[in-house]
């Protein structure tokens, strides 16, 4: 605030003396009206660079000159009169000019990023998640999901993007800063720059794993035999198909701007680092009973209209079960790997989309994982 004070101070100084080294040339007219277009300019340029807008300075300010457009007396007041009115002028055709620019830039990016309803995309409710299941570990498991995504979330776009659809004319002339704290435009390319795109198709390393094999008596946690990295790639594999980068602004289900669907990235070289060879999507609320996409690409949402499905196999259903009564991670051992279903549940951020409540169950990824070659 004080640099904004410090610079609209010497602006208006500067412009001041500017005027009353043109005023001194004018022919016939009185000292005082010379001094008065002086400080009429210094008080416009003040007016126009003060930091928080239209404040009581500017009204009072207007009211003054008002008075000065009634009274027109001689003298003094004439030439208050006389300053005022050739400092308005231009402040006038700025501020037009540039409520203009604002105007046409929002209407260019709300055309760009219009508002659109998510609702006949999200399909049913969440599945509930009973509150005995809470456990400190699964308080714990969201919290750091949450704070990752969050991380990777593009607010710069988000903020944008809410002001080109929530700001006004009246808001525009209240903001702050030297003009430019008030525009309502961005680059272009700056919006480029910062909207992610991720167009794939991105390719599974192989077919997933004959769950027939698999031992259902024996399902367990990943970090009960040492292999709690399937953990970390679980997390990490949930923030990348949320694709918070591409969240956009969201007022609430019915009125979002620049979302993009949930999808992997270029996330095969990381699952293939992993020994990650097939990673297919459990849907439970678009379909039921619950199906599983099946593709030779990753999943990604703005697909799965095309995408075929088939039923649950014998382990995705035990894991299911027991994700649905609060566990997050399954895993059955193969001879030349893993099995492993993990839960997508409904995060903070998800929340205003998606309704429920945190923590409430939203899908699943079942991974075909080979174990390493030593």
């Amino acid at each position: 605030m004080s640099q904004y004070i410090a610079v609209s101070l010497g602006f208006s100084i500067c412009l001041g003396l500017w005027a009353i080294l043109i005023a001194s040339n004018m022919n016939g007219h009185h000292t005082s009206e010379k001094a008065a277009i002086g400080v009429g300019f210094c008080l416009t340029a003040l007016v126009f660079a003060w930091p928080t807008g239209f404040t009581v300075i500017q009204y009072v300010f207007l009211f003054i000159y008002f008075v000065c457009l009634i009274i027109k007396k001689p003298g003094k007041i004439h030439a208050f009169h006389w300053g005022v009115g050739l400092s308005l002028a231009p402040y006038l055709l700025i501020v037009s000019i540039w409520i203009a620019i604002a105007i046409q830039n929002q209407s260019h990016f709300r055309e760009r990023f219009p508002m659109v309803s998510l609702a006949d995309r999200l399909g049913m409710p969440p599945v509930s998640l009973p509150e005995e299941a809470w456990n400190q570990e699964m308080k714990d498991r969201l919290a750091n999901l949450e704070e990752q995504v969050n991380q990777e979330r593009e607010t710069m776009v988000e903020n944008v993007l809410k002001r080109v659809h929530e700001t006004t004319v009246r808001q525009f002339l209240e903001s702050e800063g030297l003009g430019q704290g008030r525009r309502i435009s961005i680059s272009e390319s700056i919006i480029d720059s910062r909207v992610k795109e991720r167009t794939g198709p991105y390719r599974q390393e192989g077919p997933s794993f004959d769950s027939n094999h698999a031992d259902l008596s024996k399902l367990r946690r990943p970090w009960e035999k040492g292999t709690n990295t399937l953990d970390r790639l679980h997390a990490k594999s949930v923030v990348d198909f949320s694709f918070p980068e591409a969240f956009g602004y969201i007022q609430d289900r019915d009125h979002v701007a620049g979302f993009q669907s949930h999808r992997f990235g270029d996330w095969s070289e990381e699952l293939s680092h992993q020994n990650v060879t097939h990673v297919d999507l459990v849907s439970l609320l678009l379909h039921d009973p619950p199906v599983v996409y099946h593709s030779d690409e990753l999943p990604r949402m703005d697909r799965v209209q095309s995408m075929p499905t088939r039923p649950l196999n014998s382990f995705e259903s035990a894991s299911l079960e027991r994700i649905k009564k609060g566990e997050d991670l399954i895993v059955a051992d193969l001879s030349e790997g893993w099995l492993m279903m993990g839960a997508i549940r409904n995060l903070q951020q998800c929340v205003q989309c998606h309704g429920g409540k945190r923590g409430d169950l939203l899908g699943a990824f079942a991974y075909s994982i080979r174990k390493r070659v030593k």
